[in-house]
């Protein structure tokens, strides 16, 4: 007479109860365990909100408008450098 798995000892089979997923919640259902969904964990210290997005946003472009005009400023002082070498040169 054949026995049911759950009552077999140490077969590690014991039958775990079966639950329906809910939609609504952040938990992922295979083989009747549940798995919490880890991006659904929310942490509110480490959000940012649209302020300081806007913020953050405004600050990048302005380091990157400084980094432009020293770059452009380095470029002219190069020109002007060359321009004058050759002049010593006597190339002009």
């Amino acid at each position: 007479m054949r026995r049911d798995t759950s009552e077999l000892p140490f077969t590690g089979r014991a039958s775990r109860p079966t639950q329906m997923p809910d939609d609504d919640q952040p938990v992922t259902w295979h083989q009747g365990r549940a798995f919490l969904n880890e991006s659904s964990i929310s942490i509110p210290k480490d959000k940012l909100t649209q302020d300081e997005r806007a913020t953050m946003d405004a600050n990048r472009l302005a380091e990157a408008e400084g980094r432009q005009a020293r770059a452009d400023a380095n470029l002219a002082a190069a020109l002007r450098l060359g321009a004058a070498l050759r002049v010593l040169k006597g190339e002009d």
